[in-house]
C-alpha cells in the first residue's frame, strides 16, 4: 500500500504477508523501517489491514496483490504451531482443517458394506453448524480430489445438509434425531468437546447408500450416479474441524 509522493507529504510502503497462523507488516517510509510480527490464534480466519491514524489525511492509496512466493515476505515463526490432531492415528492420517474443505484424507474406494469410525472436534474458532466432518463422493482417474476427469457425486456434511447435486448424480436425503440430540447449542458444544462420529455405506447398481450418525443427528443419503464408474471414491473433510482415529473395517 502506498501513498502519493508529493512534496513535503510523507510516503510510506506497507507490506503485508501470512504464512498460516503468523501474519507480518513491513512499514517503510522516513527513513525508518518497521516490522511486525504477529501470531493469531489460528489458521481458520481471514486476516484484515485497515488504515487509520490521528489528525491526518490519508490520499492516493495504491494497492497490490502478489501470490508470488519470491515476493513475499519471510515470516519468523514467534509461536509454537496449534495442532488439534497429535492423537491416535489408525488406517489413514488424522486431518485438521482450518477452512471449508482446505484438506481431504487420502482417498477410499467405496465397497458395499464397508464403515469408517472417527472421532471428530469442531475447532475453538467454530461457530456455525456446518463446522463439522462432510463426507465427499467423488472419481477421479488417479483418486485424488481434483484430479484428472475429477467427478462429485455428494457431499454430506454431518450437520444433516447435502451441498452437491451435479450434472453427474442425483441425492435424496433423509435426517432424523435420535434421543441424545437435544438441541442445536447442545449439539455444537458436543463436537467442540469431540465426538464418534459412525458412516456406513451400501453400494448397489447406481447408486450409494449412505448412513452416518454424528451426536444424535442421524442422516441417510442416496446418490444415484448417471454414468457409474468402475470404482467410486469417498474422502473425509469438512469445516473447522479435526478428524483423527479414523477407522476403516466391513
Amino acid at each position: 500500500m502506498q501513498s502519493s509522493t508529493t512534496k513535503n507529504v510523507p510516503h510510506y510502503e506497507i507490506m503485508t504477508s501470512r504464512y498460516e497462523d503468523h501474519v507480518k507488516i513491513t512499514i517503510i517510509g522516513e527513513g525508518k523501517k518497521i516490522d511486525i510480527v504477529m501470531a493469531l490464534p489460528d489458521t481458520s480466519k481471514y486476516a484484515y489491514v485497515g488504515l487509520t491514524g490521528e489528525y491526518c489525511n490519508l490520499k492516493n492509496i495504491e494497492v497490490e496483490t502478489s501470490e508470488d512466493s519470491n515476493v513475499q515476505i519471510p515470516i519468523e515463526r514467534i509461536a509454537p504451531v496449534v495442532s488439534y490432531i497429535n492423537r491416535l492415528e489408525s488406517d489413514l492420517p488424522n486431518i485438521q482443517i482450518d477452512r471449508n474443505r482446505s484438506v481431504y484424507t487420502e482417498p477410499v474406494s467405496v465397497e458395499d458394506g464397508i464403515n469408517v469410525i472417527f472421532h471428530s472436534m469442531s475447532l475453538p474458532a467454530a461457530k456455525l453448524v456446518w463446522h463439522c466432518p462432510y463426507v465427499l463422493l467423488y472419481y477421479s482417474d488417479d483418486g485424488r480430489v481434483d484430479g484428472a476427469n475429477y467427478r462429485e457425486y455428494a457431499l454430506v456434511k454431518l450437520s444433516g445438509e447435502n451441498d452437491c447435486d451435479t450434472i453427474y448424480a442425483e441425492n435424496s436425503m433423509t435426517n432424523n434425531q435420535s434421543s441424545e440430540f437435544v438441541d442445536w447449542d447442545t449439539w455444537e458444544m458436543k463436537n467442540k468437546e469431540g465426538v464418534e462420529c459412525h458412516i456406513s455405506f451400501r453400494k448397489k447398481k447406481n447408486s450409494i447408500e449412505l448412513a452416518a450418525e454424528d451426536a444424535g443427528i442421524i442422516i441417510r443419503n442416496t446418490t444415484r450416479i448417471k454414468e457409474m464408474p468402475k470404482v467410486v471414491y469417498f474422502a473425509l473433510t469438512g469445516d473447522v474441524c479435526a478428524i483423527t482415529d479414523i477407522r476403516i473395517y466391513k
